[in-house]
């Protein structure tokens, strides 16, 4: 490697300094205590760039300081950097590892977009606001974790990132911009925390893997197509604390077959593209069945209680004992088996002898037909039953399963052949 390591007592780095007196072989430079600005366009279009080791005494990264180095491959942003500008790093293609300290409070337009190598991204504590199409196009990008003190995430910001699946919004954030997701075709779920006022147009519009969106009480509005075309939503709950949702907010929404609304929103659900298929709820409604069947009480999501609303109250729908689990991992089998009532079709095969769905008797029927299936139940609701089953349950092909005994409380205590 050929390293240039920049003479102390420079305060300010720019792109003539640089054009001057870098040459064109450097893959590493070393930034010294005296810099205090890395300009416009510092070290842009270096393309043989591998390293840069940033020094404490660095306040700004201006715009396109590193644009187009498309072989930097990490990078440390020192504790005393208060802004990363417009574009500073976009097109570094080989980008992987970035390392943000808690001084940083802006993160500006562009910063990081289509650095298509970055894998995941946490935004620390001390970043305020993500600026427009900062992480627009890395389509690397797995994870994003966006810590508290963030009060804005930009327009676009994240949008195309088509390997996203995990995001984790920290309570704080008041503003998700247009397009802020959009597009992010394999994100399966996202939690929109109550401190967000708004929810912007076409938030996370196209984004076809999201099947479930937790909306927390405490957002007031969703704007016009947030969520259109999630093709494999299948359910959402509106709090009451939304006052207005705009038109088209879950058009193109194909899989979408019930939505709770706030009761003063339910006259107008054409409005946001409800079909006559799809079943409407009042938000109050679900209260009252939530509370009457016990769950007021219960650290089960809004979208899990919606499902065992479905499962009890909509005769035709009838999920696979699979999709059951998958749906409800933190429900608890009295719950579902509850819910579930005679409805055959989304209980596992070792249920369906006689109809009943009282658990001890088909437990004991089960274990009279095998003398290999032996199961024990807590009975006072131990969580952890949807963890302690495999998610494809079809018995009947006769397979065989084998679950742990630790604090569950449905357990195969034996190598059941069924």
């Amino acid at each position: 490697m050929t390293v240039w390591i920049i003479p102390d007592g420079i305060t300010k780095i720019t792109n003539e300094y640089v054009r001057d007196n870098m040459q064109e072989v450097t893959t590493e430079v070393v930034i010294p205590e005296s810099v205090r600005r890395i300009g416009v366009q510092a070290f842009s279009g270096c393309t043989r760039l591998v390293s840069v080791v940033i020094s404490k005494s660095v306040e700004n990264i201006c715009s396109w300081a590193f644009n187009g180095c498309e072989s930097l491959q990490s990078v440390v942003i020192p504790e005393g950097v208060e802004s990363i500008g417009y574009d500073a790093f976009s097109g570094c293609t080989s980008l992987q590892s970035v390392v943000i300290s808690s001084s940083v409070k802006m993160i500006k337009e562009g910063a990081f977009s289509g650095c298509t190598s970055l894998e995941s991204f946490v935004i620390p504590e001390g970043v305020e606001s993500i600026g427009d199409h900062a992480f627009a196009g890395c389509t690397g990008l797995q994870s994003v974790v966006i810590a508290e003190g963030v009060k804005s995430i930009g327009k676009s910001a994240f949008s195309k990132c088509t390997n996203l699946t995990s995001v984790k919004i920290a309570n704080g954030v008041e503003i998700i911009g247009e397009g802020a997701f959009s597009d992010c075709t394999g994100l399966a779920s996202v939690m929109i925390p109550e401190s967000v006022g708004s929810v912007g147009m076409a938030a996370f519009a196209r984004c076809t893997s999201l099947a479930s969106v937790v909306i927390s009480n405490g957002v007031e509005s969703v704007h016009m197509f947030a969520f259109s075309n999630c093709t494999s939503l299948e359910s959402v709950v509106i709090p009451e604390s939304v006052r207005g949702i705009d038109h088209d907010t879950f058009s193109g929404c194909t899989a979408l077959n019930s939505i709770v609304l706030p009761d003063a929103l339910v006259a107008n659900t054409v409005k946001y593209t409800n079909t006559s298929y799809q079943t409407v709820i009042r938000y109050s409604d679900f209260i009252e069945w939530k509370r009457d069947n016990g769950l007021a009480g219960k650290s089960y999501s809004d979208q899990a209680i919606l499902f065992l609303y479905q499962l009890q109250n909509i005769e035709t729908f009838t999920p696979a004992w699979s999709e059951v689990l998958k749906q409800c991992p933190e429900v608890r089998m009295y719950d579902l088996l509850k819910f579930v009532d005679k409805k055959t079709m989304c209980l596992p095969e070792f249920f369906r002898s006689n109809g009943s769905c009282d658990v001890d008797e088909q437990m004991a029927d089960a274990e009279k037909r095998n003398h290999c299936f032996e199961v024990s139940i807590d009975g006072n609701d131990c969580p952890g039953f949807a963890d302690a089953l495999l998610q494809n349950l079809s018995l009947s092909d006769g397979a065989s399963f084998f679950c742990t005994a630790k604090d569950k409380d449905f357990r195969i205590i034996n190598l059941a052949i069924v």
